[in-house]
């Protein structure tokens, strides 16, 4: 015997079509909100504090990023984070090359600069792997940091980020997916890369280098926006 065709009350949702909007709401709002976030090899940050500032001032795109992310700083201990001051984001969260470790007093080093938002427990590490350095001893060092991030707080979404240069991770970070898909540098290579255990984070832009710096400036897009976002 075949079923009644039943209509749906007057005034009434279709159930559905109520459902799958409601479930994929409900699906949005479990997911944390992102930073958007600036990665750039800058080589050598000194020279730049001046576009930087102006670029924290005058330039939304600059201005409403949470974390601007450069490598190649090339940065000294003798170097005062007094005079890294960038307006917004205030003091950088550097390391610098070590010359006891590298038998090199030039180049290397990474910072951070931190808009301070509110977000949810997130990890991001920096990194910037010579040309000339060991490939299997970097991947083994990216795999031990992940490991103890994963371990510290496996439901914290972490991104690893920064100049890759020729070392392949790929095969080491299997659970993450890896953002960028432009070029970022003048001759087209990508090489400045993100790595995140959060799927479909980001989308990647592409925008003009700081100074002669050889990278590109890379956006990281948040494609998911939160509905209720703090101001």
């Amino acid at each position: 015997m075949l079923p009644k065709n039943r209509r749906r009350k007057s005034g009434r949702r279709g159930g559905v079509q109520r459902r799958l909007r409601t479930n994929g709401l409900d699906n949005r709002r479990r997911l944390p909100p992102l930073p958007t976030i600036l990665l750039s090899n800058v080589q050598s940050l000194r020279n730049k504090l001046d576009e930087l500032e102006a670029c924290a001032k005058f330039k939304r795109d600059y201005r409403d990023a949470c974390l601007l992310a450069f490598t190649e700083t090339w940065l000294k201990a003798s170097d005062s984070n007094e005079d890294l001051h960038i307006s917004g984001f205030g003091y950088p969260v550097r390391i610098d090359r070590s010359p006891v470790i590298t038998n090199k007093s030039r180049g290397g080093g990474v910072c951070f600069y931190i808009n301070k938002r509110e977000f949810p427990q997130l990890f991001f590490t920096i990194v910037y792997i010579h040309p000339r350095a060991n490939a299997s001893a970097a991947t083994q060092l990216i795999e031990e940091v992940t490991n103890r991030l994963d371990s510290l707080s496996p439901e914290a979404p972490t991104f690893i980020l920064g100049d890759f240069n020729h070392c392949q991770v790929h095969k080491t970070l299997k659970t993450y997916e890896q953002y960028v898909t432009c070029p970022t540098t003048l001759n087209k290579s990508t090489i400045d890369l993100c790595y995140g255990t959060a799927p479909g984070a980001f989308k990647s832009l592409t925008m003009p280098p700081f100074g002669a710096s050889y990278h590109t400036s890379v956006p990281l897009v948040p494609i998911y926006k939160p509905i209720c976002r703090k101001q």
